[in-house]
């Protein structure tokens, strides 16, 4: 039998070098094309409305902690960029540090002995409303269990109004957030945005900027409900 193969290579060979082509192509081993294949979003947010319910309270007040709530409308005009229209209300109250300002604690007695105290008075927020653009360049998915979760990891950057227990102002807010999307319909989110606006003190004679950052967590719905992958 390895002698019949034998004869058999020989005799192809010959006629291979007789026909002018290479003996190496018989040897070459047939080769698998490789194919990548990269899977689309199972979810599309694409001209769908998104509302949500939002819980959001202040992290780098040490005098102060704001506590809000309320609701926010985001219209994505494509998977990328949507507008966000958000509504916040809620009030704010002192922290302990306050407390212990007022009653002298940690303050360095006057040369006639007697205690200074210090009574701080903040601004403290009471309604806010912005309009924000929001610009989705990271999307992604992830594997839990047997399901794929998608999620986003977004940019936000806006304008609005704010009202305080003094005046009303004027400020600007720039963002962070993740949004996982648990169903087609359904997701959670969280946000960490810093909302700037100017204050006066001392009866106008000062003016400082301030800088609240709060963070935010939500959950909500899109519109339309089915909206699956389409190309």
């Amino acid at each position: 039998m390895r002698t019949e193969r034998l004869i058999s290579s020989v005799l192809l060979s010959l006629c291979l070098l007789w026909f002018g082509l290479p003996t190496s192509a018989v040897a070459a081993p047939l080769t698998e094309d490789r194919v990548d294949v990269f899977q689309l979003k199972s979810i599309t947010k694409k001209r769908r409305h998104e509302i949500s319910g939002i819980f959001a309270g202040s992290i780098n007040d040490g005098f102060m902690q704001v506590i809000m709530g309320g609701g926010s409308y985001t219209f994505h005009a494509t998977e990328s960029f949507g507008f966000e229209l958000m509504g916040l209300f809620g009030t704010g109250f002192n922290t302990t540090i306050v407390d212990r300002l007022r009653a002298g604690e940690g303050t360095t007695p006057a040369p006639d002995g007697t205690t200074l105290k210090i009574n701080p008075d903040f601004a403290r927020p009471q309604i806010m409303a912005f309009g924000s653009f929001v610009w989705t360049p990271f999307p992604g998915k992830f594997q839990a269990g047997n399901a794929i979760v998608d999620i986003d990891a977004y940019i936000t950057a806006g304008a609005g109004y704010i009202r305080t227990n003094r005046s009303d102002l004027f400020g600007v807010s720039f963002g962070l957030g993740m949004r996982w999307m648990l169903a087609s319909w359904f997701f959670v989110r969280m946000d960490i945005r810093d909302y700037i606006f100017s204050q006066n003190l001392l009866g106008g004679s000062v003016s400082v900027l301030n800088h609240n950052l709060v963070a935010t967590f939500g959950v909500g719905f899109v519109l339309p409900v089915t909206s699956l992958y389409t190309s």
